[in-house]
C-alpha cells in the first residue's frame, strides 16, 4: 500500500469510529419524555398595581456625566442644584463669591 492509500484507510477508521460515540438527540429527547413531569400551578392574568416593595442596597451608575470647572477660582456663594439632580444646558448651578474679584477691579 501507499501513502495515499494509509491515509484515506486512516480518515474511513476515524469516522467510522467517531459514529458511534456519544449521546443522540434523539436519545435525549426520548430521556427527557421519560423523566417525571414537574407539576406547574397555572393562573389567569389580571392587571392591577404592584403592592410589593423591595428595598436593597445598590450603586447606580449615570448614563451620562459631565465635570463642571469654573473658568475662575473663587469660594461658592450659593449652589442651587443638589447633588444627583438633572440639570440642563444653560441651568444655573451655582455663584461664586465675587468680592476678591471687585477689590481687584478696583
Amino acid at each position: 500500500m501507499n501513502v495515499k492509500n494509509l491515509t484515506i484507510l486512516a480518515v474511513c477508521a476515524l469516522v467510522l469510529l467517531s459514529c458511534g460515540k456519544g449521546k443522540h438527540k434523539d436519545d435525549e429527547a426520548a430521556g427527557a419524555e421519560n423523566a417525571a413531569a414537574t407539576p406547574v400551578q397555572v393562573a389567569a392574568v389580571t392587571t392591577g398595581s404592584i403592592d410589593r416593595v423591595v428595598e436593597a442596597d445598590a450603586v447606580l451608575f449615570p448614563i451620562h456625566q459631565a465635570s463642571l470647572t469654573a473658568k475662575i477660582s473663587a469660594p461658592v456663594k450659593q449652589f442651587f442644584v443638589n447633588r444627583g439632580d438633572h440639570v440642563k444646558a444653560g441651568q444655573l448651578v451655582a455663584t461664586l463669591e465675587n468680592r476678591d474679584l471687585l477689590a481687584a477691579e478696583r
